[in-house]
């Protein structure tokens, strides 16, 4: 819808960016993945934060279909892989006996950010007439979401390193 209504791409460009995003985060999952098991899941969790921001800011600003093609790309890889490195992160931050618990915890939280994310960036859509701010508001929350690893990570230095056999 942003991408025909405000940009005025065609509407088979603008689904092409919605394919974009699924191989972005295909191939975000193929490479971040193990990267995480050498330089350490919240270093690539923080990743992820930055790049699902850059995406964003492209979004926000981005008019040429070749550039927004590019943020996409980062927004696909960033967010593709997010969820499997938490659930890996899981099992380094607590015992065996916890983690599945811990991951269906956090799965009822990412279950209603999913839920209320929409419905408050359409309402912020249809308040300013505008994608922009809703973008924003995903670049605030994707690098707020990386801030708040910031202790852990001093904490724990990263986990992940070296991977487990």
């Amino acid at each position: 819808a942003y991408a025909t209504n405000e940009l005025k791409i065609s509407y088979s460009s603008g689904a092409a960016l919605l394919a974009v995003v699924g191989v972005a985060g295909a191939v975000g999952k193929m490479v971040l993945g193990p990267m995480s098991d050498c330089v350490g899941r919240l270093k690539v969790m923080m990743l992820c934060g930055v790049l699902v921001a850059a995406g964003g800011l492209g979004f926000a600003y981005a008019r040429e279909f070749a550039v927004l093609i590019l943020f996409t790309v980062l927004f696909g890889a960033g967010y593709g892989i997010i969820w499997p490195v938490f659930a890996a992160a899981a099992r380094d931050l607590f015992s065996k006996e916890y983690a599945g618990s811990i991951v269906g915890l956090w799965t009822v939280f990412h279950g209603l950010g999913s839920i209320v994310a929409p419905v408050f960036a359409g309402w912020t859509i249809d308040t300013t007439n505008t994608y922009f701010w809703a973008f924003i508001l995903t670049v605030t929350s994707a690098l707020l979401s990386s801030l708040l690893l910031l202790p852990l990570l001093r904490i724990r230095g990263g986990l992940g390193e070296p991977s487990r056999p």
